[in-house]
């Protein structure tokens, strides 16, 4: 914003009166060097040159400047304007007597703590501790002129309420001061200072907008937040259209207004109140003012431990905050329906875990008289394996434990080919307490080939009950999970052991020109990696395949162009494709993974009206593709090609079709703000139906952005108490019952584990910590299909007074525990396009059956201006770190922190908190002047100076150089981030729950070329949230909300994982999902006002809806049973076990077992029918020494994804 040529450019350098020293918000001590005699500060000639956009105090406050006429106090000038109003209008007698004041500024008064004298917005008047405000200005009658200065006034009043053809208030705006009232004058607003207009001219539009408001209050009934979506602007199209209103709504350019209602709450209430307190009856009050919510009831909080099942409390009552729990039993009818679910969805069926567990795994000749011969080793038995100390393996274990796959003779020798089996302590679990001491894992390790185990150092063998399903049955040692160790591929994680899991696949060699084939159908569409100038190195770019030429081993591949590289149409989307005719091809090995192209009319695309996931810039590999409105969706744009032998684009995921299955029912506990939620509910898999947090704006605010919301059941209170009712089987219809739940999110609380805690051990500290064993025990509770948690990645670190206690591998090894399939994530927000530096873990459970989620695959590349560290969630006992921050192949680079907030005005210091167009655009702290001052004497450039950076360079003088000598041993630092501007060119720091500029280690929050700190929308742009949605609260709890929220891509990146998972389960699972109701939300909610509602049910039939029939219980265990691949009579067809107990046939019609016997014969089938699976092993040994190998599962050697790490081969640390 330019200066008028009017303002002096030098007022920073002349005396200011009536003003006071201000303590800065980061507890520094007052500017003692600039406190002269009351009334007077100094500011330095030498900061001349520095200054922030227009003056914050009004011209009155300077010395040397002097009014346009003259002086007088506010009496004289009084009767002297009635008297020249008298001589003008002699035959008047009105009740009240107008003066017009121009050239006016509003501002605090000296009394006003830390900002005496600065110029406000007159909406704060009344509001923000600001009882009384001061103005400065000439006051007049015709030619007769008075100026007035300092002069108090507690009165605004806006003329025009209720009369709807009145809708321009500039100059039907008054304020009255005590003297004037009694003589019943009122000062008409004129034209604003120079310096004030940039508070005034926001403030005409909020003013017309309260007008509107009121006027909408007073002929609408029961007003609710969600009016304000679409139909306000209806409302207001229907009755104006003249070109001022025209202007005025050109100003905000906005169709939704509920972030402006929230922004703005205070003035609107208190001009509701002074005209009608019946406005201030509408339900919208309860649903976003911060001083009146009650939309959501609070619930008493009784339970003041962390409330733990326990199974959670066996688990957890050793670590650092055991102090902290309270186990809690279940109600009886509570256990059988939590049973027979855990029995369905094959968990571990009882709610406790083992209570006596063998100290140590013994092989199998402990107890009897003599070890048994090793002579009778066949493929299918376990042997027993003295450890080898020089190892990489920190395992403690006595044995370690190998699965025979094949047993290889020789003239003088015999060799194993194995499958290692590792013991809890060999995963991820490490040392955390394992309920199951005597369970081993399966493993992808193996030593095979030139690596086989010679016979002799097999010590016996040991017997081992396979697929076991009740773990606490378990006498000796049992397997039922195995974990996955491919290195390069980071899946060290928990799946369900299958069938085909008794075979290593190191040998496969499936040429990848054939996997494509095999992956991929003509019509599809792929990222293929090519080389970039911009970029300066490859990445991903769409294509869509035309042929497999098999001749040549190379893919025809249509050329699919980014529209923004083509056409320079401002506003064009990054991921905006245009379909050529041109054709080219590529080896297989080019092709890195699918991505997704959908079409949408180019009124669609000019309008916003983009469906997400491809409204969000290629988050998830998702593009599109603008046609024209009249042709077919299903053909293939240009119409036709230009030989017309071009296949049409198999498109990508529709999300507004109906789903093939029910969406998966959820409960978000710790859920905030909503937008973790809200970022799984778009990835298309899941619908939450419940929500629980403690903090109360931000579940209004979850509440606020749900599209009905009282399609939601909300619960304002603790998650003790939440819990503790729900396993005494409370009936409310806000408390979940069992069954009525298929996922659940978390986010529990990250200040016991965030590196910005300085002790980790206070009781607050440990409370916080403790809630991590309350969110295992709803998942123990609610048995869950899926759930997730997220979590700083501090959480990994040891932690407790000992610093030898790890939370991350506790939590891990209670859900192994539990049954569950468990995968971790470290997911970073900028590797998925927004613009934060801001890394999470993310655990990850889904029950046995349920395929594993895919790797989240990076869209956006890491900055290549910023070293990123190598890091990872924590090293497995082999030594090999796992959950590692991987390099790969995208499709786009970074969205730096600039390129984010583009298009949000210019707001200068950001004094004035009102922005029309973007209404969270302001500060969530008003610094005061010698804040700003400091940050103003920050250099721009170089980029990312700090104030302690420009001492270091000579850049500072006076105060702000005294300050920085002030200041203590981390601020003072050579890297200290007080006072630090953010890099425009790269990422926000990570968003947390407090600006505090002045901080040394958090202080990189000032504006890369304002002189101000971040603002609300920008911290939201950081985090992913889309501009429409609602914050409700303070500025200072908008900014809370958004710090403890999740990043909002990486949620949606999960969403849409999780319903490529459970979408991929064969339909005869769906039997037991509840209904969501996925056809529309107006379906849903017919629905729920009829009693039918999915998740819902009332009093009279919530036993009911908690109890599973025995029919019911038999379908979803057939329908599980199918997922998973096998029935329970398949359970004995297990590798060879010295148990006595016979081995039941396989069943060869099975669908998973036809699948592991492809290509055998009739006199195999017979041969496995009589020898089980020990059969098998043998003829797939005798068939690979033939030549003819027999694979269960074909696996190409390089790794999908596109990593530059190069090969896919498993790493297999010797000999394990």
């Amino acid at each position: 914003m330019k200066r008028r040529s009017d303002v002096s450019p030098n007022w920073h350098n002349k005396r200011l009166r009536g003003s006071e020293s201000a303590e800065s918000s980061d507890g520094a001590t007052p500017l003692k060097s600039a406190l002269l005699t009351p009334g007077t500060v100094k500011v330095y000639r030498q900061l001349s040159h520095v200054a922030a956009l227009g003056p914050p105090l009004p011209r009155s406050a300077y010395e040397g400047w002097t009014p346009t006429c003259k002086q007088v106090s506010e009496s004289e000038a009084i009767d002297r304007l009635l008297q020249a109003h008298k001589e003008a209008h002699p035959s008047e007698r009105p009740e009240y007597t107008y003066f017009e004041l121009n050239d006016f500024s509003v501002y605090r008064p000296t009394s006003s703590y830390k900002h005496a004298l600065e110029l406000a917005t007159l909406d704060l008047l009344s509001q923000d501790r600001s009882a009384e405000f001061l103005f400065d200005g000439v006051l007049s009658v015709g030619d007769e002129k008075c100026y007035l200065r300092g002069v108090p006034f507690r009165i605004l009043a806006i003329d025009g309420y209720g009369e709807l053809e009145s809708t321009d208030l500039a100059r039907q705006m008054c304020i009255q001061t005590p003297l004037a009232q009694r003589k019943d004058v009122w000062y008409s607003l004129g034209e604003p200072s120079v310096e004030y207009q940039r508070f005034y001219t926001p403030f005409l539009w909020l003013a017309r907008f309260t007008k509107h408001f009121v006027d909408y209050l007073l002929e609408t009934e029961k007003v609710t937040l969600h009016h304000f979506q679409t139909q306000f602007h209806q409302w207001l199209d229907a009755r104006y259209s003249d070109d001022s209103f025209t202007c005025w709504m050109a100003e905000a350019n906005l169709t939704d207004f509920r972030t402006t209602v929230v922004a703005h709450f205070g003035f609107l209430h208190k001009e509701c109140y002074s005209i009608d307190f019946d406005l201030c009856k509408h339900p919208v009050w309860k649903e976003m003012d911060p001083n009146r919510l009650t939309a959501i009831p609070e619930q008493p909080n009784k339970e003041h431990r962390t409330i733990v099942t326990p199974y959670a409390y066996d688990c957890f009552r050793s670590m650092y905050f055991g102090d902290h729990l309270e186990r809690r039993e279940m109600k009886d009818s509570a256990i059988h329906t939590v049973l027979a679910r855990k029995e369905t969805l094959r968990l571990t069926p009882q709610c406790i875990g083992q209570q006596k567990a063998p100290d140590t795994l013994t092989p199998l000749s402990m107890g009897r008289n003599s070890p048994e011969s090793l002579t009778s080793l066949d493929p299918g038995d376990v042997v027993s394996v003295t450890p080898d100390s020089n190892s990489k393996w920190t395992s403690t274990g006595d044995m370690w434990y190998a699965y025979v796959q094949r047993v290889r003779h020789f003239e003088d020798r015999t060799l194993l080919d194995v499958l290692w089996l590792y013991e809890p302590g060999d995963t991820t679990i490490g040392k955390a307490s394992y309920p199951f001491k005597n369970e081993l894992f399966m493993s992808d390790n193996c030593s095979c080939g030139k690596d086989a185990l010679d016979l002799e150092c097999a010590v016996e063998k040991v017997r081992i009950s396979w697929f076991a399903a009740d773990p606490n049955a378990e006498t000796g040692l049992f397997v039922r999970q195995k974990f996955r160790t491919i290195h390069e591929q980071d899946s060290y994680d928990f799946v369900a052991l299958q069938y085909y899991d008794f075979t290593c696949h190191c040998h496969d060699q499936v040429p990848i020109f054939e996997e494509c084939r095999s992956k991929y159908s003509v019509g599809d569409t792929v990222l293929v990696r090519e080389w970039n100038k911009i970029m300066g190195e490859d990445r991903l770019q769409p294509a869509q395949i035309v042929d497999f030429d098999c001749a040549k081993m190379r893919i025809q591949l249509r050329s699919l162009l980014r529209k923004s590289e083509v056409d320079q149409t401002p506003g064009t989307r990054p991921n905006e494709l245009v379909v050529t005719d041109d054709l080219f091809d590529k080896p297989a090995s080019s092709i890195v993974r699918r991505c997704h192209v959908r079409f949408f009319t180019h009124e669609q695309v000019k309008l916003g009206d983009i469906v997400t996931p491809y409204d969000r810039d290629g988050a998830g590999d998702h593009w599109f593709v603008a046609r024209d409105g009249h042709t077919d969706e299903h053909q293939t744009p240009p119409f036709p090609s230009s030989d017309g032998k071009l296949p049409s684009i198999n498109q990508g995921w529709d999300p507004n079709a109906r789903p093939p299955k029910p969406k998966l029912t959820g409960l978000g506990i710790f859920c905030g703000g909503g937008t973790f939620d809200r970022g799984l509910e778009e990835g298309g898999g899941v619908k939450f139906r419940y929500a629980v947090d403690w903090a109360e704006k931000a579940l209004h605010s979850y509440r606020a952005n749900v599209h009905r919301p009282e399609s939601v059941h909300y619960f304002l209170g603790s998650v003790n108490d939440y819990l503790a009712r729900a396993m005494a089987g409370d009936k409310d219809n806000r408390i979940a019952g069992v069954g009525k739940v298929n996922f659940i999110s978390a986010g529990s609380p990250c200040p016991g584990f965030s590196a910005l805690q300085n002790d980790k051990n206070s009781v607050e500290s440990r409370r916080n910590a403790s809630m991590v064993a309350s969110v295992v025990s709803f998942v123990d509770f609610y048995v869950p299909e899926y759930f997730v948690l997220e979590n700083v990645v501090t959480m990994t670190n040891s932690m407790g007074p000992k610093k030898d206690e790890n939370v991350f591998s506790q939590i891990v090894a209670a859900l192994v525990g539990l049954g569950y399939q468990v995968q971790q994530f470290l997911m970073d927000a900028w590797s998925h396009g927004d613009p934060q530096l801001r890394s999470r873990v993310f655990i990850v459970a889904s029950a046995p059956g349920l395929p594993p989620l895919p790797q989240p695959q990076h869209t956006h590349s890491h900055p290549r201006n910023l070293k990123m560290p190598h890091r990872s969630l924590g090293k497995s006992s082999n030594g090999l770190a796992f959950g590692m921050r991987r390099e790969e192949y995208t499709s786009f680079s970074h969205i730096s922190a600039a390129e984010a907030v583009a298009d949000l005005p210019h707001i200068g210091d950001g004094q004035s908190q009102i922005c029309v167009q973007f209404p969270d655009h302001r500060v969530p702290v008003t610094e005061p002047h010698v804040n700003r001052h400091r940050m103003a004497c920050v250099p721009q450039l170089p980029p990312g100076m700090g104030l302690i950076q420009a001492k270091n360079t000579g850049a500072l003088r006076g105060e702000p150089l005294e300050h920085c000598k002030r200041v203590n041993l981390i601020r003072s630092k050579h890297n200290s981030k007080m006072y630090a501007r953010v890099y425009p060119d790269r990422l926000f720091p990570t968003v947390i729950t407090r600006m505090a500029v002045g901080d040394g280690i958090a202080g990189r929050v000032v504006h890369w070329s304002q002189n101000r700190i971040l603002t609300v929308m920008e911290a939201r742009r950081a985090q992913g949230f889309l501009d429409h949605e609602v914050l409700v609260g303070t500025v200072k709890d908008q900014i809370k909300i958004v710090g403890n929220s999740v990043d909002r891509k990486v949620a949606l990146v999960l969403g849409l994982a999780f319903r490529e998972s459970w979408m991929g389960v064969r339909d005869a699972m769906v039997a037991n999902v509840p209904e969501t109701g996925e056809a529309d939300d107006e379906e849903m909610d017919v629905e729920e006002t009829t009693g039918n509602s999915p998740g819902y049910h009332g009093d009279e039939d919530a036993e009911d809806a908690r109890s599973i029939t025995e029919d019911e219980k038999m379908r979803i265990e057939d329908n599980t049973r199918i997922a998973s691949g096998y029935y329970e009579e398949e359970e004995s067809q297990a590798p060879s076990s010295t148990d006595s107990s016979p081995m039941k046939a396989p069943n060869v019609d099975n669908r998973s077992t036809k699948m592991a016997l492809l290509g055998l014969t009739e006199d195999d089938l017979g041969e496995i029918r009589i020898g089980g699976f020990k059969a098998i092993n043998r003829i797939f040994a005798q068939k690979a020494a033939e030549g003819h190998p027999v694979t269960l599962s074909p696996k190409a050697v390089r790794v999908e994804g596109g990593s530059k790490s190069g090969s896919g081969e498993q790493s297999s640390p010797s000999p394990r």
